[in-house]
């Protein structure tokens, strides 16, 4: 039962980017044609989201303890905030001959993985009655506005 229209039945409607209404898509190859775009829209969240500018960001004492030629791998602040790099989980980050090497998949067939994945590894709690309830209520009465049935 789709909660977005007052039948029950989905209306096939856009959610938004990179979803749909109720299950209005066919299969997961159609969804994987979106994971790169669901990727996007991560980076660009990330972006959007401004970065701090302050004297712990910038790593300035850092730089200066490790100096030219240093190595800041190993250093205490690059241990503390290396995990808050945006990485693509799609894109091969590697050297050609490491994707060689890997099998060439192309980047559709790395999104259909990822999407296997993330559908494999999905769960969802139901929407509360009352919630529903009152979705139903807001659909069909947009449906009345429209002389919809």
């Amino acid at each position: 039962i789709c909660p977005f229209t007052s039948t029950g039945r989905s209306s096939g409607g856009s959610l938004g980017s990179g979803s749909t209404a109720c299950g209005s898509l066919d299969s997961s190859s159609q969804v994987s044609g979106h994971a790169p775009t669901w990727k996007t829209i991560g980076f660009v969240r990330r972006l959007l989201a401004g970065m701090e500018l302050s004297p712990e960001t910038l790593a300035l004492d850092a730089i200066d303890d490790v100096g030219p030629g240093g190595d800041f791998l190993t250093h205490e602040h690059t241990l503390r905030h290396y995990r808050q790099i945006w990485y693509p989980r799609l894109f091969d980050r590697g050297s050609h001959q490491t994707w060689a090497e890997a099998g060439q998949r192309s980047l559709v067939e790395t999104a259909r993985e990822a999407v296997h994945q993330a559908l494999a590894s999905y769960t969802t709690e139901p929407l509360p009655d009352a919630t529903l309830e009152v979705l139903r209520e807001v659909v069909a009465a947009a449906d009345r506005r429209a002389g919809l049935p």
